[in-house]
C-alpha cells in the first residue's frame, strides 16, 4: 500500500512547531514523508529522533540556504528497498523497490524556489532525472505555481510562470489527481486575503495502474500557512447507496405501467430526476410485490397442506386429489 504525506511546515525552529508536526506525521499513519521549508542548516540527532517517532528508521535531509528553504523526507526500511537517493538544494530523489509489491519506484520530494526562471532550471532538471530513470515517479511538495490562474484567490496579475508547471506535468506524462477537502494548499490573511493551489502529488500513470485508488487531501493547517496533504488509497464516498434493478422487474406489467408514466407527458423532465422517481417507485414497488407474494405462498402452502391432511385421512375425493395434484405443480414446477 502506498500512502504519502507532504507538509510545508514553515520553520522547525520552535518547539510548539516541532511537536505540531510530530504529531501530524503520527496521525497521517503515512509510509513515507515528505516535509518543506525546514529553515534549518542542521538536524540535531534529538530532532531527528523525534521526527522519526517509533516507525520510521530511514532519513535524509538538505539544508536550508540561510533562511530558505530545507528539506526531509523519511520512511522505513521495510516499506521501501532503496537503491539510489539525490540530493539537490530544491529536492530529494528516492528511487527505491517498494517491499509490497516488488515494483521499482521514484519518489521525488520538491520545494521549488519563488523565481519563476529558477523554478523552470529545478523543474528541468527532475524531469531530466524522470526520464532517465526509466521508473514512475511520484513527485509532492511545494511547487511555488499554480497549474491555472483558476487555482489563485486574490491575485490581480496574472502570473507569467504559470505554463512551467503545466508543461512539466504534460512532458513528465504525469497525472495530477483532483484535491478533496479544500480547493487551496495555502492562505494569507489579513486585510487583502489571498490563497493558491501551490502544493501537490504528481503520479505517473504506472503508478496508479497499480493502486487504482489513490487520492490526495488536504488536512488542517495548523501552525503553518500550508495544508498538509495525505495521498493514499481510498474508496471514493458514494452519494448514498447503488440501487439494484432485477431485468425480470420490466416483465411485470403492472410495473412498466408505473414507469411509463413517470416519464408520459413530460418530455422536459431532466434525466437525472426522472431517474430518481423511478428508483422511489421501483422501491415501493418492490416491496408491495413482496408483501403480495408471501401473503399467495403463504396462503397456498395453508391450502396444500389441508389438502395433504385431508388425503392422508382417507377423507379426501378425487376433487381434492386433483386440486393438490395442481397445486404442487404450480409451485414446484413437476407433480
Amino acid at each position: 500500500m502506498v500512502s504519502v504525506f507532504l507538509w510545508n511546515v514553515r520553520g522547525l525552529g520552535k518547539a510548539e512547531k516541532v511537536r505540531a508536526v510530530s504529531q501530524s506525521i503520527v496521525k497521517s499513519k503515512a509510509n513515507i514523508i515528505f516535509v518543506q521549508e525546514t529553515k534549518l542548516v542542521a538536524i540535531k540527532p534529538g530532532l531527528s529522533k523525534r521526527l522519526k517517532g517509533k516507525y520510521f528508521n530511514e532519513f535524509v535531509f538538505v539544508p536550508s540556504v540561510g533562511a530558505s528553504g530545507g528539506l526531509f523526507t523519511m520512511w522505513h526500511s521495510d516499506f521501501l528497498k532503496v537503491q539510489k537517493t539525490i540530493l539537490n538544494g530544491r529536492f530529494i530523489a528516492v528511487i527505491d523497490t517498494l517491499g509490497s509489491c516488488d515494483m521499482d519506484i521514484g519518489f521525488i520530494n520538491i520545494y521549488a524556489p519563488n523565481a519563476g526562471g529558477e523554478r523552470k532550471i529545478v523543474l528541468d532538471e527532475i524531469l531530466h532525472l524522470m526520464q532517465a530513470s526509466n521508473v514512475p515517479f511520484i513527485v509532492g511538495g511545494d511547487f511555488n505555481e499554480v497549474v491555472s490562474e483558476e487555482e489563485r484567490l486574490g491575485v490581480s496579475k496574472a502570473s507569467a510562470s504559470t505554463k512551467y508547471l503545466a508543461d512539466f506535468i504534460a512532458k513528465g506524462e504525469l497525472i495530477d489527481l483532483p484535491m478533496c477537502g479544500g480547493k487551496f494548499t495555502w492562505f494569507k490573511g489579513g486585510k487583502n486575503v489571498a490563497a493558491s493551489k501551490l502544493d501537490r502529488f504528481l503520479i505517473a500513470p504506472e503508478v496508479l495502474s497499480k493502486f487504482p485508488l489513490l487520492i490526495q487531501s488536504t488536512k488542517p493547517r495548523s501552525l503553518s500557512d500550508h495544508n498538509p496533504i495525505t495521498l493514499l488509497e481510498d474508496r471514493p464516498k458514494c452519494e448514498g447507496r447503488p440501487f439494484k434493478w432485477f431485468s425480470y422487474w420490466a416483465e411485470d406489467e403492472e410495473y412498466k405501467e408505473k414507469v411509463h408514466e413517470v416519464f408520459e407527458g413530460r418530455s422536459d423532465k431532466v434525466i437525472r430526476t426522472a431517474l430518481q422517481e423511478v428508483k422511489v417507485l421501483t422501491k415501493l414497488w418492490a416491496s408491495e410485490s413482496a408483501a403480495k407474494n408471501l401473503m399467495h405462498t403463504k396462503a397456498l402452502e395453508e391450502r396444500i397442506d389441508f389438502l395433504e391432511n385431508k388425503a392422508a385421512s382417507s377423507s379426501g375425493g378425487d376433487a381434492e386429489w386433483e386440486e393438490l395434484r395442481q397445486l404442487k405443480k404450480h409451485s414446484v414446477g413437476k407433480v
